[in-house]
C-alpha cells in the first residue's frame, strides 16, 4: 500500500504503514522483529508493520493489548474505538 497526503481530524496512522504489504493469516507480509504473523495475533488481515498502531479489524470492545479496534494514539493499545468507517478512492490522475 502506498499512502498519499493525509487530511482529516484524526491522527495519520496509514502513513506509518505506507509501503507495507497486506498481511493475512496465510501470507505474512509484516516486518515484526519477533517473526510473528501479526494477522494471527491480531484477528485478521491488515497493513501491519511491526505489528501495528492501528487495526480496524480487531475485536470490537476488546481491551487486551492491541486486540481491539485500535487507532493509536486515539485509543492507546488497551481500548477500542466505538465506530469505524473506511473510505477508499482512486487517485486523482488529472
Amino acid at each position: 500500500m502506498t499512502v498519499g497526503p493525509y487530511t482529516g481530524n484524526s491522527s495519520d496512522r496509514f502513513g506509518y504503514a505506507s509501503g507495507i504489504g497486506f498481511t493475512t493469516i496465510d501470507r505474512d507480509n509484516d516486518v515484526d522483529h519477533n517473526n510473528n504473523n501479526c494477522a494471527d495475533y491480531y484477528h485478521g488481515g491488515w497493513w501491519y508493520k511491526g505489528c501495528h498502531s492501528m487495526n480496524i479489524n480487531g475485536q470490537w470492545g476488546n481491551t487486551r493489548y492491541g486486540e481491539g479496534l485500535t487507532w493509536y494514539p486515539l485509543t492507546s493499545f488497551y481500548q477500542s474505538v466505538s465506530t469505524v468507517e473506511m473510505k477508499v478512492r482512486k487517485p486523482d490522475t488529472s
